[in-house]
Order: structure tokens, then sequence, then C-alpha cells
């Protein structure tokens, strides 16, 4: 943990620094290729619609950040992986602690393989903003995509770490607070370095996806599970 480290949050590049011939080039090639060899397509189509509990009162606000993981096996053809809502608030003082974000997701994979694959998951960042317009990573979380067709409603539970008494009376009269140095223990490590850490509960997103498969017969897959 580290009070002062607020630069190692989820990296917010994306492919809107590159130059956007490349893309388009990177993404016709791919295509191709997908669509020559009948490999399976994975739609991700919705949004993260709001979070539950993310601040204090009815001054504050706060933002997201978002990264969408996947296995070695997948390949990504377009949309953005990372990204970042607006900072919302709430609407009135009298209104419940919920806060709209309505931030679109749209992501096509291909599948390149079947075996050993990990199923996509998407890796949550909150950061709240103060009337001071000071910024505090205040909460993490993750949760797996289904690759099954329909509609599915995911709720993420977010957490922090604590630190000590005077850490925590720091971060509630001060605006600093204990943070990750990265973002592994998140998941990649989670089930090795979670259990050190103590943390509380930091609130919950709420995400809507609709999931949109294709080719998944031709290699033998069910991907139908969710449809009625």
């Amino acid at each position: 943990l580290n009070m002062s480290i607020v630069e190692n949050e989820i990296n917010h590049t994306n492919e809107l620094r590159t130059d956007p011939i490349t893309i388009l080039e990177n993404r016709k090639k791919t295509l191709e290729r997908v669509h020559a060899n009948f490999l399976p397509e994975l739609h991700l189509i919705g949004s993260i619609i709001s979070g539950s509990d993310l601040i204090r009162d009815f001054t504050e606000g706060a933002y997201l950040r978002y990264k969408i993981e996947y296995g070695t096996a997948c390949e990504h053809i377009s949309g953005d992986l990372i990204g970042q809502t607006h900072i919302a608030y709430k609407h009135n003082i009298l209104s419940y602690n919920t806060l709209t974000y309505n931030h679109p997701i749209d992501i096509h994979l291909a599948e390149l393989g079947i075996s050993g694959n990990k199923p996509p998951l998407i890796l949550i960042q909150c950061t709240r903003v103060d009337w001071h317009g000071r910024r505090l990573i205040s909460g993490y979380g993750f949760a797996h995509i289904p690759t099954t067709n329909g509609y599915n409603k995911i709720t993420i539970p977010l957490w922090r770490p604590t630190g000590s008494l005077e850490e925590e009376l720091d971060s509630y009269f001060v605006g600093r607070s204990s943070a990750l140095i990265n973002s592994d223990p998140i998941y990649e490590t989670a089930w090795k370095d979670r259990c050190r850490l103590v943390t509380t509960t930091a609130g919950e997103i709420t995400i809507e996806l609709y999931t949109i498969t294709r080719h998944t017969k031709l290699q033998g897959i069910d991907s139908n599970n969710n449809l009625k």
C-alpha cells in the first residue's frame, strides 16, 4: 500500500492515441483472417449504468475507470478496451445515493482458440472528487463477463484497502487514502495477496451488457444458454 501513489491507477491510454489509419488497417487484416477461417466472434454491447454508495455526501462526485481483459486465445478487433466515465453527482440532496453514468461499452473480440482461454473480465476503479477538486481513489472491483448470448445485468462490489487508525483519520479530514501500488491484487493475484489486505466495502457498480456470438456452433460451442 502507498498513501501518496495515485499515478498507479488503471492506465487510461487507448487506441485513440494511435494513428487512425494504422488502426483501420490492422482491424481490416484481423477481420479478413477471422472471416476467412470462420473463427468465433464475441460482441459486447451495453453500458455502465450506475454506481451506489460511492460518495460520502452530496458535495462529492465520482468517476470510473475501466479496463476489459481477456485470455491469450482472444484477439481484439474493435472498441475501446480502456475508458473513463464522466464525473457524476447526485441530482439533489434528497435523492438516493446513486450516481448515473450510462457510459457505453462496445467491444468486438475474436476467439482464436478454446483450450485454456479465460473468459473476458472487466476491472473497475472508482475515484471520488470532493468540492475542492481533490481526487481520491476510493474503490476497486472486477467481474467476469458472461459469454453466452443474451442480456446480462452485472453487479460489481467495490472494495478499498484500509490503513491504520491514523491513516483513516487522515483520509477523512485531509483527503488522502491508502491505494494499491498496482492493479494486480484486483484480479491477477487476488487469491494470493487479497488475504493479506485489510479491506472495507466501497459501494457497487451496475453494468448491463448484451452478448452476441458468431460462428460458435461451427467450433462445437453452445453459446445460447441465455436465450429465451
